[in-house]
């Protein structure tokens, strides 16, 4: 059994030094690229959730479609403020949350 010599592990472990460094590269690589497909798996399901919301305000009534945004968001306000509507939201969502 041959012994190394101390010149040819300090060669071998710079090796493995460098292959791990490789390897914690490409697992951070990875992680990057889940990262970024579960953000823009939350965005798309976003994007589709108000979408649908949109589509549900406007079969309620269509002459939303003739407001402007500034104009449905200062309405939505004073209705979405109200007595009724804040009690009857809040018995809504405790429904919501029991079940």
């Amino acid at each position: 059994m041959t012994k190394k010599t101390i010149v040819e592990q300090l060669k071998e472990t710079q090796i493995e030094i460098e292959k791990t460094r490789t390897e914690k590269k490409q697992k951070e690589h990875q992680l990057e690229k889940l990262q970024k497909r579960e953000r823009e798996k939350n965005r798309s399901k976003r994007t589709r959730n108000l979408i649908e919301k949109g589509a549900i305000l406007e079969s309620i009534n269509p002459s939303i479609q003739s407001l402007s945004n500034e104009q449905l968001q200062a309405f939505l306000q004073q209705v979405l403020q109200s007595e009724r509507a804040l009690h009857l939201l809040s018995k809504m969502t405790a429904t919501e949350d029991t079940q």
